[in-house]
C-alpha cells in the first residue's frame, strides 16, 4: 500500500497572510513521519509520503496569479523561474505511488518547486513574465 499527501511549500516556508493554510500544511510533516511507523503494522511494505507543491498553476491559485506583477515575483524566487502545472505534481505522485519506483522511499517529502527556497534569488531584469506565463500554457 502507498500513501501520498499533498501538501506545500507554505508548510516549510510560511506565507503572509495564510498562516491557517501554513499551519495545516506544516502539521503534514509530523503526521507523514509518524504514519509511516503506524502502518507497517497493518501492512509490512506499506509507504507514507508527501509531495510538496511550490506555486502550481491551479483554479485555486488563478486569482492570486492574476494580480499585476505576481508571476513575476514568484518566478524570481525559483531556480528554474516557472509555476508548476498541475501534471507536475501529478508524475511526483504516481512515482511514489509506484511501487516499482519507489520500493524503499517512505516518511519522505519531495518537494515540485523549481528550487524553491523561500527568497528571492532573480531581479527584476532576470525575469521575463510573458515567457513564464508560455511555460505555463506549453
Amino acid at each position: 500500500a502507498s500513501l501520498t499527501f499533498i501538501g506545500s511549500t507554505a508548510g516549510r516556508f510560511g506565507e503572509s497572510m495564510h498562516s491557517d493554510y501554513s499551519t495545516s500544511k506544516a502539521g503534514m510533516y509530523g503526521l507523514v513521519r509518524s504514519l509511516k511507523n503506524e502502518v507497517v503494522r497493518l501492512d509490512p511494505y506499506a509507504r507514507v509520503n508527501m509531495v510538496e507543491p511550490g506555486w502550481t498553476v491551479t483554479e485555486m491559485a488563478r486569482e492570486a496569479l492574476n494580480q499585476p506583477g505576481k508571476i513575476s515575483h514568484i518566478a524570481k524566487t525559483a531556480s528554474l523561474r516557472q509555476l508548476a502545472r498541475a501534471d507536475d505534481i501529478a508524475r511526483a505522485v504516481v512515482m511514489l505511488s509506484s511501487p516499482g519506483a519507489s520500493r524503499h522511499i517512505t516518511g519522505e517529502v519531495i518537494t515540485v518547486a523549481g528550487g524553491m527556497e523561500g527568497r528571492t534569488l532573480w531581479s527584476e531584469n532576470d525575469i521575463d513574465e510573458d515567457a513564464v506565463r508560455q511555460r505555463v500554457r506549453e
